[in-house]
């Protein structure tokens, strides 16, 4: 991440036509070596949690990520794990620009057990993302204004 230090204050997934989310869904964010989960919440299935931008966001207790360190999201899809069943989707292979915010690499998890919300420590091999989860964070300026990532 480059630029300024931001505040993250809620975290989210995408809803593909902003209509509801199937499944609910734990997000969280962590240092790049995962050894620390920073923030976590689970957002509900429906259309309970707050839209902003095509992304359902849920309130955290408001955390600092330092500019020039690098973090992980990553977000839980239970769906994924059965092709057959309704899911929610995530962006591939796309390639997202934010103010502040540099994208590094596309991560994901391989679970033992189903139904884990894990650190996403394998390289998903693609030169682009897969945005699914989110953060809405006020920069570190003399006025605040509310932004958002994809990740």
């Amino acid at each position: 991440m480059s630029g300024s230090d931001l505040t993250v204050e809620a975290l989210g997934v995408f809803d593909q036509g902003a209509d509801r989310l199937v499944d609910s869904h734990p997000v969280g964010i962590w240092y790049s070596t995962g050894a620390n989960l920073l923030a976590q919440v689970t957002v509900p299935p429906g259309t309970t949690a707050t839209l902003n931008g095509g992304y359902r966001f849920e309130s955290i207790s408001p955390i600092a990520l330092l500019a020039g360190v690098t973090y992980v999201i990553g977000a839980y899809y239970p769906g994924i794990a059965s092709l057959t069943a309704p899911q929610d989707d995530i962006i591939l292979l796309s390639t997202q620009t934010y103010a502040g915010i540099t994208f590094v690499q596309s991560r994901q998890s391989l679970l033992e057990a189903a139904g884990s919300f894990v650190f996403p420590n394998l390289d998903a091999s693609v030169s682009q993302g897969a945005f699914g989860p989110n953060f809405e964070f006020l920069e570190a300026t003399a006025t605040p204004e509310p932004s958002r990532l994809a990740g």
